[in-house]
Protein backbone atom coordinates (compact mmCIF):
# COMPACT_ATOMS: atom_id res chain seq x y z
CA UNK A 1 0.00 0.00 0.00
CA UNK A 2 1.27 3.48 -1.09
CA UNK A 3 1.01 6.60 1.17
CA UNK A 4 -0.23 9.32 -0.31
CA UNK A 5 1.03 13.05 0.92
CA UNK A 6 -1.35 15.89 1.18
CA UNK A 7 -0.54 19.25 0.18
CA UNK A 8 -2.47 22.36 -0.58
CA UNK A 9 -1.40 24.56 -4.26
CA UNK A 10 -1.70 28.05 -4.34
CA UNK A 11 -5.39 28.20 -5.49
CA UNK A 12 -6.50 26.15 -2.32
CA UNK A 13 -7.09 23.08 -4.06
CA UNK A 14 -5.80 19.91 -2.30
CA UNK A 15 -3.40 17.71 -4.08
CA UNK A 16 -2.34 14.25 -3.36
CA UNK A 17 0.89 13.11 -4.10
CA UNK A 18 2.51 9.26 -3.88
CA UNK A 19 5.97 9.11 -3.19
CA UNK A 20 8.02 9.08 -6.11
CA UNK A 21 4.96 10.11 -8.39
CA UNK A 22 6.60 14.06 -10.06
CA UNK A 23 2.90 14.61 -10.97
CA UNK A 24 0.28 15.74 -8.37
CA UNK A 25 -3.31 14.48 -8.48
CA UNK A 26 -6.11 16.24 -7.57
CA UNK A 27 -8.00 14.61 -4.98
CA UNK A 28 -11.50 13.22 -6.31
CA UNK A 29 -13.43 15.12 -3.31
CA UNK A 30 -12.49 18.78 -4.27
CA UNK A 31 -13.71 17.94 -7.58
CA UNK A 32 -16.93 17.43 -5.92
CA UNK A 33 -16.93 20.05 -3.50
CA UNK A 34 -16.25 22.55 -6.61
CA UNK A 35 -19.43 21.14 -8.68
CA UNK A 36 -21.61 21.57 -5.26
CA UNK A 37 -20.73 24.91 -4.97
CA UNK A 38 -21.59 25.65 -8.24
CA UNK A 39 -24.78 23.82 -7.70
CA UNK A 40 -25.19 26.21 -4.60
CA UNK A 41 -24.76 29.59 -6.71
CA UNK A 42 -27.83 28.19 -9.11
CA UNK A 43 -30.01 27.21 -6.19
CA UNK A 44 -29.25 30.56 -4.37
CA UNK A 45 -30.76 32.48 -7.42
CA UNK A 46 -33.51 30.46 -8.38
CA UNK A 47 -34.59 31.01 -5.05
CA UNK A 48 -33.51 35.05 -4.83
CA UNK A 49 -35.27 35.88 -8.00
CA UNK A 50 -38.67 34.75 -6.25
CA UNK A 51 -38.31 36.22 -3.32
CA UNK A 52 -36.69 39.45 -4.34
CA UNK A 53 -39.83 40.15 -7.18
CA UNK A 54 -42.02 39.14 -3.66
CA UNK A 55 -40.27 41.67 -1.60
CA UNK A 56 -40.92 44.41 -4.27
CA UNK A 57 -44.74 43.34 -4.77
CA UNK A 58 -45.58 43.96 -1.25
CA UNK A 59 -43.29 47.16 -1.10
CA UNK A 60 -45.10 48.26 -3.86
CA UNK A 61 -48.80 47.80 -3.14
CA UNK A 62 -47.97 49.47 0.82
CA UNK A 63 -46.67 52.43 -1.35
CA UNK A 64 -50.07 52.45 -2.95
CA UNK A 65 -52.10 51.47 0.62
CA UNK A 66 -50.49 54.92 1.57
CA UNK A 67 -50.45 56.63 -1.37
CA UNK A 68 -54.23 56.15 -1.05
CA UNK A 69 -54.45 57.49 2.50
CA UNK A 70 -52.75 60.57 1.16
CA UNK A 71 -55.03 61.03 -1.46
CA UNK A 72 -58.13 60.35 0.77
CA UNK A 73 -56.39 62.92 3.33
CA UNK A 74 -55.83 65.96 0.38
CA UNK A 75 -59.83 64.95 -0.66
CA UNK A 76 -60.65 66.12 3.14
CA UNK A 77 -58.62 68.99 3.05
CA UNK A 78 -60.01 70.36 -0.17
CA UNK A 79 -63.27 69.53 1.16
CA UNK A 80 -62.99 71.94 4.09
CA UNK A 81 -61.19 74.61 2.22
CA UNK A 82 -64.69 74.43 -0.08
CA UNK A 83 -66.83 74.83 2.93
CA UNK A 84 -64.95 78.02 4.11
CA UNK A 85 -64.19 79.40 0.24
CA UNK A 86 -67.06 79.03 -1.70
CA UNK A 87 -69.19 81.14 0.51
CA UNK A 88 -67.02 83.41 1.17
CA UNK A 89 -66.59 87.59 0.03
CA UNK A 90 -66.63 88.02 -3.72
CA UNK A 91 -64.29 90.78 -2.94
CA UNK A 92 -61.34 88.37 -2.35
CA UNK A 93 -62.34 86.06 -5.30
CA UNK A 94 -63.86 87.94 -8.56
CA UNK A 95 -66.57 85.57 -8.31
CA UNK A 96 -70.11 85.30 -6.56
CA UNK A 97 -70.50 83.22 -3.37
CA UNK A 98 -71.00 79.63 -3.97
CA UNK A 99 -69.15 78.92 -7.76
CA UNK A 100 -66.79 76.68 -7.78
CA UNK A 101 -65.00 78.64 -10.48
CA UNK A 102 -61.43 80.93 -11.29
CA UNK A 103 -59.73 82.28 -7.95
CA UNK A 104 -62.04 80.00 -5.58
CA UNK A 105 -61.48 77.09 -7.84
CA UNK A 106 -57.48 77.41 -7.56
CA UNK A 107 -57.85 77.84 -3.55
CA UNK A 108 -59.70 74.82 -2.89
CA UNK A 109 -56.93 72.67 -5.60
CA UNK A 110 -54.42 74.38 -4.22
CA UNK A 111 -55.27 72.71 -0.31
CA UNK A 112 -55.31 69.30 -2.48
CA UNK A 113 -51.92 69.53 -3.94
CA UNK A 114 -50.57 70.97 -0.34
CA UNK A 115 -51.25 67.75 1.19
CA UNK A 116 -49.77 65.54 -1.90
CA UNK A 117 -46.73 66.98 -2.21
CA UNK A 118 -45.96 65.29 1.23
CA UNK A 119 -45.69 62.08 -1.07
CA UNK A 120 -42.89 62.55 -3.33
CA UNK A 121 -44.66 59.73 -5.73
CA UNK A 122 -47.67 62.08 -6.38
CA UNK A 123 -47.64 64.26 -9.40
CA UNK A 124 -49.14 67.28 -7.15
CA UNK A 125 -49.77 69.75 -10.64
CA UNK A 126 -51.69 66.93 -12.59
CA UNK A 127 -54.03 67.22 -9.69
CA UNK A 128 -58.04 66.87 -10.56
CA UNK A 129 -60.20 68.15 -8.06
CA UNK A 130 -63.66 68.33 -8.48
CA UNK A 131 -66.25 69.73 -5.99
CA UNK A 132 -70.42 68.74 -6.24
CA UNK A 133 -73.20 70.27 -4.38
CA UNK A 134 -72.64 74.09 -3.32
CA UNK A 135 -75.87 74.55 -2.17
CA UNK A 136 -76.63 75.93 1.58
CA UNK A 137 -77.55 73.17 4.14
CA UNK A 138 -76.40 70.19 1.67
CA UNK A 139 -73.18 68.19 1.66
CA UNK A 140 -70.68 69.02 -0.01
CA UNK A 141 -68.86 66.11 -1.87
CA UNK A 142 -64.98 66.60 -3.06
CA UNK A 143 -63.07 64.08 -5.51
CA UNK A 144 -59.46 64.29 -5.84
CA UNK A 145 -57.75 62.29 -8.42
CA UNK A 146 -53.85 62.11 -8.63
CA UNK A 147 -51.33 60.41 -10.64
CA UNK A 148 -49.39 57.94 -8.26
CA UNK A 149 -45.70 56.85 -9.78
CA UNK A 150 -44.66 53.33 -9.48
CA UNK A 151 -41.11 52.97 -8.57
CA UNK A 152 -40.78 49.30 -9.82
CA UNK A 153 -41.89 48.70 -13.11
CA UNK A 154 -40.79 45.22 -13.45
CA UNK A 155 -43.67 44.98 -10.60
CA UNK A 156 -46.18 46.25 -13.11
CA UNK A 157 -48.98 43.77 -11.41
CA UNK A 158 -49.50 46.32 -9.17
CA UNK A 159 -49.52 49.17 -11.07
CA UNK A 160 -52.11 47.57 -13.80
CA UNK A 161 -48.97 47.86 -16.30
CA UNK A 162 -48.17 51.13 -16.70
CA UNK A 163 -45.78 53.51 -15.11
CA UNK A 164 -48.23 55.44 -12.71
CA UNK A 165 -51.82 54.41 -11.53
CA UNK A 166 -54.08 57.16 -10.70
CA UNK A 167 -55.31 56.74 -7.31
CA UNK A 168 -58.69 58.47 -6.01
CA UNK A 169 -59.68 60.21 -2.52
CA UNK A 170 -63.58 61.25 -2.13
CA UNK A 171 -64.86 63.49 1.14
CA UNK A 172 -68.11 64.75 2.35
CA UNK A 173 -68.19 67.86 4.23
CA UNK A 174 -70.94 69.86 5.48
CA UNK A 175 -71.56 73.12 3.71
CA UNK A 176 -73.79 75.78 5.63
CA UNK A 177 -73.51 78.18 2.69
CA UNK A 178 -73.13 81.85 3.59
CA UNK A 179 -76.58 82.96 5.09
CA UNK A 180 -75.62 86.83 5.04
CA UNK A 181 -74.87 89.43 2.68
CA UNK A 182 -71.53 91.28 1.78
CA UNK A 183 -71.14 94.96 1.66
Amino acid sequence: MRALLFSVNAAGTSLATAPGVERALPIRGSRRRARQRGAVYVETLIVFLPVLFFFMVTLQLIELWAGSLVVRHAAWMAARAASVVLPDDPAFYGSPENRYEGKRREEITQAARVILRAKSQFDAGAAVVDVRGQQSGGPLDVTVRAPFRCFARFVNIVCAGGASRELVGRATHVYHGASYGYD
